[in-house]
């Protein structure tokens, strides 16, 4: 419908909406309650749940509706509850539904209008009514025809339309040699003939032929040995080298620090700071090896 032109487009909207708006109206004359089908099922489902709310009366028509930690206040006069769900659609809710079925109501009467056979008759009441072909059409006089919008040329080269068929290249002697993809014929930047191009063409300088090395050249079938012979190495001049002056350099002796002697106990291990003898000869207290410890009354004299 989309790449039609606007007036057949909009003549195929018109035949479409003008058998919807019958159709419809043909299903709301079927229907044998006065709510919709679709809110019917809708309700019937919230019947189902409307058994896990306790309804609590607390005056008339008014009632506190909970389940678990969850209370709503329900309303009946004003159609309204606290979860604010029957005001926004006007369809009772389930808090809604619990109330009004402990009061043996009809849930349906509580539904808003909107939803009912007559709104729904009164939507599709009206029809679209037919046309004839527009060459039946009256003619008005005094309207301008209109015309459609002048052909702007656009700047640059104007695009080929349509790539001609190898066969058709073929009939007309052009090649891939001589037409492009666009079918725009070549030039060639030797000769400057449209005939063909530089690849084709009959003036091409051809190479000169190379002349390969003897040296180098693969033995021939006609010469005597064996043909798996290498071709003689090729010798290359020697390359004079400037000699390298040596430079002597004067080492001296290196000084070490002298090494400390660390006095050993008895066990053979390193005398800590505290067991060990000052230059003046003051004596530390020294265990010995029997654990008896020195005192005033038992000096021990160290060898």
């Amino acid at each position: 419908m989309e790449r039609k032109p606007l007036i057949t487009m909009l003549e195929d909207i018109r035949c479409w909406a003008m058998q919807r708006l019958w159709m419809q109206k043909q299903n709301g004359l079927s229907w044998d309650l006065d709510i919709c089908p679709s809110i019917r099922r809708e309700i019937e489902d919230l019947k189902e749940l409307q058994r896990f709310w306790v309804p609590y009366v607390s005056g008339y028509k008014e009632f506190e509706v909970f389940s678990g930690n969850e209370r709503y206040v329900v309303d009946l006069n004003q159609r309204a509850c606290g979860c604010r769900s029957w005001q926004l659609t006007g369809i009772p809710c389930v808090h809604a539904i619990s109330a009004i079925s402990s009061l043996n109501l009809d849930v349906e009467a509580f539904v808003s209008n909107s939803y009912t056979k007559a709104s729904f008759l009164s939507s599709y009441e009206y029809n679209i009514h037919p046309l004839n072909d527009n060459s039946e059409w009256p003619h008005v006089e005094g309207l301008h025809t209109i015309l459609p919008p002048l052909k702007r040329r656009l700047p640059g080269r104007p695009c080929v339309k349509r790539k001609r068929d190898q066969a058709e290249r073929e009939l007309s002697g052009h090649t891939r040699h001589t037409v492009s993809r666009a079918d725009i014929p070549l030039r060639c930047t030797i000769c400057h003939q449209i005939v063909h191009n530089k690849a084709t063409c009959p003036s091409k300088p051809t190479p000169a032929p190379t002349t390969a090395c003897p040296s180098h050249s693969t033995p021939d079938s006609s010469t005597s040995g064996p043909s798996h012979v290498k071709n003689a190495p090729v010798k290359k001049a020697p390359v004079k080298k400037a000699p390298m002056k040596k430079v002597l350099v004067k080492k001296g002796p290196v000084k070490r620090s002298p090494m400390k002697k660390v006095p050993l106990n008895d066990a053979g291990r390193v005398r800590k700071f505290s067991e060990r003898i000052t230059e003046i000869g003051i004596q530390k207290n020294v265990k010995v090896k029997e654990g008896t410890g020195c005192s005033q009354d038992k000096p021990v004299t160290l060898e």
